[in-house]
Order: structure tokens, then sequence, then C-alpha cells
């Protein structure tokens, strides 16, 4: 029961602190980017990140700025990975990588994790 209890406060603080923000750390994904669907996935991505560290936000500081922090280190993470990775035309293989991927997000414990929220408004705020 003390699990879920601080689970849901962190979900609370989470979208009260971190989601307003959805619109702007949006925009700035794009500025980066420069393709919406690229934008897209990095949002994503940050989002996960900074739920994943929450716990080294201090709540009442500035969170946008922790935010865009989070989306500027992940975008420098994807570029340095995607010059590493060799470029694959056979769609097995990319089946394969998929599903491990795939695999990976459920062994740690992320499949639920959005299906917790409620990102209608702030998607729609967004849009």
């Amino acid at each position: 029961m003390m699990r879920d209890d601080t689970t849901r406060e962190r979900d609370r603080q989470f979208r009260s602190e971190a989601l307003r923000w959805l619109p702007q750390v949006t925009r700035f994904a794009l500025s980066l980017e420069r393709d919406e669907a690229d934008a897209d996935d990095l949002v994503q991505e940050t989002f996960l990140k900074a739920y994943e560290a929450w716990g080294t936000y201090t709540p009442g500081t500035e969170c946008r700025g922790w935010l865009f922090t989070v989306c500027r280190h992940t975008f420098y993470r994807r570029r340095r990975r995607e010059e590493r990775q060799l470029s694959c035309d056979d769609p097995e293989l990319e089946a394969l990588a998929a599903a491990a991927v795939h695999a990976s997000a459920l062994q740690g414990g992320y499949a639920d994790l959005f299906t917790r929220f409620d990102l209608s408004d702030a998607i729609d705020r967004a849009i």
C-alpha cells in the first residue's frame, strides 16, 4: 500500500510540474530535430527519461529548464548513437531489433508507464 501511495504521489507531482511544459518541450524538440516525427520521438523519450529521473528534480525549481536539459542531452545521445549504427535494409533484422527493444521495455517495467497519465489535454494544447 505504501508503494502505491508513493507512486501515486510521484505521478501526481510529475503531471503537475512536468506535463504542463509539454508544448514548450515539443517546440524545443522540433527546433533540434527539424522533422516532426523525430521531434515527437524525442519528446516521448525526454518525458520517459524525466519520469525515470524525477527523484533528482527539486520541486519548486525551474522544471522547464530541467526538461530542456533532459531533451538536449537526449538529442545529443541519439545523434551519437545514430553515428555508431549501421544502416540495415533487412526487414527481418529490423523486426528482431524492434522486438528486443520492446522486450527490454517490458522487462524494465515501462509497459504501463504512460497508461497512468491522461495526456489528452497536454496533447491538445501542443497541437
